[in-house]
Protein backbone atom coordinates (compact mmCIF):
# COMPACT_ATOMS: atom_id res chain seq x y z
CA UNK A 1 0.00 0.00 0.00
CA UNK A 2 1.38 3.40 -0.91
CA UNK A 3 0.90 5.75 2.06
CA UNK A 4 -1.37 8.61 1.13
CA UNK A 5 -4.18 9.66 3.45
CA UNK A 6 -4.02 9.17 7.23
CA UNK A 7 -6.60 6.62 8.28
CA UNK A 8 -6.64 4.67 5.03
CA UNK A 9 -6.40 0.98 5.87
CA UNK A 10 -6.65 -2.51 4.53
CA UNK A 11 -6.70 -6.01 5.94
CA UNK A 12 -4.61 -8.67 4.21
CA UNK A 13 -3.49 -12.21 4.83
CA UNK A 14 -0.31 -12.27 6.91
CA UNK A 15 2.84 -13.04 4.94
CA UNK A 16 4.72 -14.07 8.09
CA UNK A 17 2.01 -15.91 10.02
CA UNK A 18 -0.05 -18.24 7.79
CA UNK A 19 -3.69 -18.27 8.83
CA UNK A 20 -3.51 -14.84 10.47
CA UNK A 21 -4.20 -11.40 9.01
CA UNK A 22 -2.52 -8.00 9.11
CA UNK A 23 -4.28 -4.68 9.63
CA UNK A 24 -2.30 -2.00 7.75
CA UNK A 25 -3.07 1.64 8.61
CA UNK A 26 -1.58 4.80 7.09
CA UNK A 27 -0.37 7.33 9.66
CA UNK A 28 1.98 10.27 9.18
CA UNK A 29 3.15 9.08 5.76
CA UNK A 30 3.97 5.56 6.97
CA UNK A 31 2.08 2.30 7.17
CA UNK A 32 1.64 0.79 10.64
CA UNK A 33 1.00 -2.98 10.81
CA UNK A 34 -1.05 -4.84 13.42
CA UNK A 35 -1.21 -8.64 13.51
CA UNK A 36 -4.70 -10.12 13.76
CA UNK A 37 -4.65 -13.63 15.22
CA UNK A 38 -7.46 -16.17 15.13
CA UNK A 39 -8.01 -18.11 18.35
CA UNK A 40 -11.02 -20.33 18.98
CA UNK A 41 -12.78 -18.84 15.93
CA UNK A 42 -12.40 -15.32 17.33
CA UNK A 43 -10.09 -12.49 16.26
CA UNK A 44 -7.62 -10.60 18.46
CA UNK A 45 -4.83 -8.07 18.13
CA UNK A 46 -3.63 -8.10 21.73
CA UNK A 47 -4.56 -11.58 23.06
CA UNK A 48 -6.77 -9.85 25.64
CA UNK A 49 -9.83 -8.66 23.72
CA UNK A 50 -11.55 -10.99 21.25
CA UNK A 51 -14.03 -10.23 18.48
CA UNK A 52 -16.56 -12.39 16.63
CA UNK A 53 -15.72 -10.89 13.22
CA UNK A 54 -13.34 -8.61 11.39
CA UNK A 55 -15.75 -5.69 11.12
CA UNK A 56 -16.24 -5.52 14.90
CA UNK A 57 -12.47 -5.76 15.49
CA UNK A 58 -11.75 -2.87 13.11
CA UNK A 59 -14.61 -0.80 14.53
CA UNK A 60 -13.33 -1.12 18.11
CA UNK A 61 -9.61 -0.92 17.32
CA UNK A 62 -10.11 2.24 15.28
CA UNK A 63 -10.66 3.97 18.63
CA UNK A 64 -7.23 2.86 19.90
CA UNK A 65 -5.08 3.29 16.80
CA UNK A 66 -2.85 6.25 16.11
CA UNK A 67 -5.38 7.73 13.67
CA UNK A 68 -9.09 7.59 12.91
CA UNK A 69 -9.80 5.03 10.21
CA UNK A 70 -11.44 6.77 7.27
CA UNK A 71 -11.73 4.19 4.53
CA UNK A 72 -12.30 0.44 4.48
CA UNK A 73 -10.50 -1.73 1.95
CA UNK A 74 -11.07 -5.38 2.76
CA UNK A 75 -9.89 -8.40 0.83
CA UNK A 76 -12.70 -10.37 -0.79
CA UNK A 77 -11.18 -13.52 0.70
CA UNK A 78 -11.62 -12.11 4.20
CA UNK A 79 -15.22 -11.23 3.44
CA UNK A 80 -16.07 -14.64 2.03
CA UNK A 81 -14.26 -16.60 4.74
CA UNK A 82 -16.77 -15.44 7.34
CA UNK A 83 -14.32 -13.48 9.45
Amino acid sequence: MKPSEDGLFLVRESANYPGDYTLCVVFDGKVEHYRISIKDSRLTVDDETYFPNLFKLVEVWSNFLCVVIVCRIVSEHVLTSGL
